[in-house]
Parts: structure tokens; sequence; C-alpha cells
């Protein structure tokens, strides 16, 4: 089925950090934290992502928020595209092509 990105956080994160690695970013392990993951897209440089590892983060919401928007810029998609693949189930994921040029 789908992943719930309204009402469970684990669904989010695990679809958030499936998709990410799914569509070529890659986890900085220079930047431990217990807090959150750092996710770099080769060759932009300012392309970074802070993804929550739970929902305690005082700003998780603004957090979520930036990652869908970076990703959208990376993309060059719209926020809702990138919120609807992140939905998709977890099988579907790595079937969603890259929409880079």
């Amino acid at each position: 089925g789908r992943r719930d990105l309204v009402r469970s956080v684990p669904d989010v994160l695990a679809s958030t950090a499936n998709y990410l690695k799914s569509h070529g970013w890659h986890e900085d392990l220079a930047v431990p934290s217990t807090k959150a993951t750092v996710y770099r897209y080769p060759g932009e440089p300012d392309a970074e992502i802070l993804l929550p590892r739970n929902q305690e983060l005082a700003d998780y919401a603004l957090r979520m928020g930036d990652v869908a928007e970076m990703i959208a810029a990376v993309e060059q998609r719209s926020i809702w595209e990138v919120l609807i693949d992140l939905s998709a189930s977890p099988s579907q994921v790595a079937d969603i092509p890259e929409m880079r040029s």
C-alpha cells in the first residue's frame, strides 16, 4: 500500500530516506548526528538535506518542508509531484525515474 505521510512519522522518514537513496542522494557520513541525517546531491554543492531521525526536533515540520523544497529544486519539479512520489509504496519508490535534465 501507500505510505501514510499525514499520520505516520516513521512512514514519512522511511519513505523520504528510500526516495533520496534511490534518486542519487548520498548520506554524508562526515556529519554524525543523533538527531538528523545529512544527505547531499553529487555535483550540486548547495544541495543539502537535513532529514530528521524523528519528530522530536522542535522544528520538525519546517525541516520536512525544507526537505520537499530541496528535492523539488534539485529535480526541477513541483513540490506536489515530489510529495506524491514520497507517498508511493516502498517498492514503487525505486521505480520513480529521476526527473533531472
